[in-house]
């Protein structure tokens, strides 16, 4: 994990659960007024190019089963990376590409030289081949990363909470072959915000979907993440999700 930025884990969920997740959140995606889905569509470069859809999650008994599983078993990675049984549950939504969803730009979630571990727990609800557009991630060590941003002063782009791109701060240093993280329903990865990734085209006739869980350390409210949380969610912890 912290050589790299990220670990993938087969079969960390059960299918079943992933597919009963996934067909609520498409359920609620299609329920929305026309007027949201433009709104949203229209929104950012990097939340929602055209045919994406993000959607908030409730704690619902499929969603736990999910999410207590697949953080059972990414917890040491996620430990690795600086949280902690305390670190604060910041994110829990359903990211959806539909059919002919275009490609994003590449981003970190974070400012690369940020100090908080903040990391994000995904989770494939359905198998997802190179046609469904998976999550790209460029391989990195991001620790090594921030010290040599520090070094030099520079921090390149990252996006604010609405999406938007910082237009101040420097391009983007990445490794140059991103990893397509294809795999079966169940299957999970764990990945540092600070990581370049992006979502790939959509060419499959079907929606790809996978759970999104972001975990932070100490503080809840920081640089340039999302926060996609239900307000009826009460605070959850990583070390309580796992004892669900």
């Amino acid at each position: 994990m912290r050589r790299r930025g990220y670990e993938v884990f087969r079969n960390a969920a059960c299918a079943k659960a992933c597919a009963r997740v996934r067909t609520a959140a498409l359920a609620e995606a299609a329920a929305r007024p026309w007027t949201a889905r433009l709104r949203e569509a229209l929104s950012s470069e990097i939340r929602a190019p055209w045919r994406r859809a993000h959607v908030a999650l409730d704690l619902t008994d499929d969603v736990k089963t999910v999410l207590a599983a697949a953080t059972v078993r990414a917890a040491p990675s996620l430990f690795t990376a600086g949280l902690d049984d305390e670190s604060h549950l910041v994110e829990l939504s359903c990211m959806i590409a539909f059919p002919g969803a275009t490609e994003q730009a590449a981003h970190a979630d974070v400012p690369r030289d940020t100090e908080t571990p903040t990391c994000t727990l995904w989770v494939l609800l359905q198998d997802v081949a190179l046609a469904s557009g998976p999550t790209h991630v460029f391989p990195d060590d991001c620790d090594a990363r921030a010290r040599t941003l520090e070094t030099h002063a520079a921090r390149p782009t990252h996006y604010a909470p609405d999406g938007e791109p910082e237009a101040d701060i420097a391009p983007i240093e990445a490794p140059a072959t991103a990893v397509a993280l294809t795999g079966a329903s169940g299957d999970a990865l764990a990945m540092d915000c600070r990581l370049v990734h992006y979502g790939g085209a959509n060419t499959s006739t079907a929606p790809r979907v996978q759970l999104s869980a972001t975990f932070r350390r100490g503080e809840t409210k920081g640089d340039a993440f999302t926060y996609q949380l239900r307000d009826s969610l009460p605070p959850l912890t990583l070390g309580k999700i796992q004892g669900y």
